[in-house]
């Protein structure tokens, strides 16, 4: 056969003729496309995912349990509920009626103005505007004068302005004259250690007055006349017997003086009188 034949020769009409694929009809605007399955299907395979991605899918589904919801925290140890940690709150308790007042902010004014504090003092005309702040940190409450006119008082003691002091429970709160006491949170009172008392002075000795008293003096023996154990004290004399002591020289001018009498002695002659000596015209 040529190759004329082999290129222009017709097909038998016996051979059945390929059919041709349908193309996928396109789906409605807004409809969502049916799931596949992809195991189902042969000749499909799934798309690979990252290691980083697997590895967090993993520990999440499997590596670390369940998802923990953060909310309940009853069963974890060391974490209270939302119930167990409100706190309590300090306690101002008025002395002219027994008004109680609580402290329901951290921070927490006092004053004459509704528009301005807290608390309202507006009975009182001694009450500045903005008069006094108690302040919440933590566990601790301290008392602050915001420069007030006729000042705040803790335990009858002045205060500085803006110079906070820390309360303690019972203590004495005054603004201007209006006073208050201060109480504590009652979970507070009974977590706050007791007090150490401090360790006694030791006793001072009992005075004695001859302690720092000086020493008396040792006796002395006072001689007795006939006393044998007493032997008598004799005096040298300077003068030999008969001898008359010689006066001392006398000075130029002036009359020599009379020899002292001596004991046993004849008394001296008495010195010659010296002329009058008349006077200077």
């Amino acid at each position: 056969m040529g190759l004329f034949d082999s290129l222009f020769k017709k097909k038998d009409k016996g051979e059945p003729k390929p059919k041709k694929e349908k193309k996928a009809k396109k789906g409605k605007k807004g409809a969502v496309p049916a799931a596949v399955n992809v195991a189902a299907t042969p000749g499909l395979q799934a798309p690979a995912i990252p290691d980083a991605t697997a590895n967090a899918i993993a520990q999440q589904q499997g590596g670390f349990g369940e998802t923990m919801v953060l909310t309940d925290f009853a069963g974890m140890p060391g974490m209270d509920s939302a119930a167990e940690v409100v706190k309590e709150n300090g306690k101002l308790v008025h002395v002219a009626d027994g008004a109680v007042i609580e402290i329901t902010r951290e921070s927490f004014s006092v004053g004459r103005s509704a528009e301005y504090n807290d608390y309202v003092i507006d009975w009182n005309t001694n009450i500045s505007t903005t008069h006094g702040l108690i302040q919440r940190i933590e566990d601790i409450f301290v008392l602050q004068d915001l420069n007030s006119r006729n000042k705040v008082y803790h335990n009858n003691v002045e205060l500085s302005p803006m110079d906070p002091v820390t309360l303690a429970d019972g203590d004495s709160v005054k603004f201007a004259d209006e006073e208050y006491i201060f109480h504590m949170p009652s979970d507070l009172v009974a977590a706050a250690p007791a007090p150490v008392a401090a360790p006694a002075a030791p006793a001072a000795p009992a005075y004695d007055p001859n302690a720092f008293a000086a020493p008396a003096p040792a006796p002395v023996a006072v001689p007795v006349a006939g006393d044998p154990a007493v032997a008598p004290v004799s005096m040298p004399n300077p003068f030999a017997a008969g001898e008359v002591p010689t006066a001392a020289p006398a000075m130029p001018g002036y009359p020599a003086p009379a020899p002292a009498p001596m004991p046993g002695y004849p008394a001296p002659a008495p010195a010659p009188a010296y002329p009058a000596v008349p006077p200077v015209q």
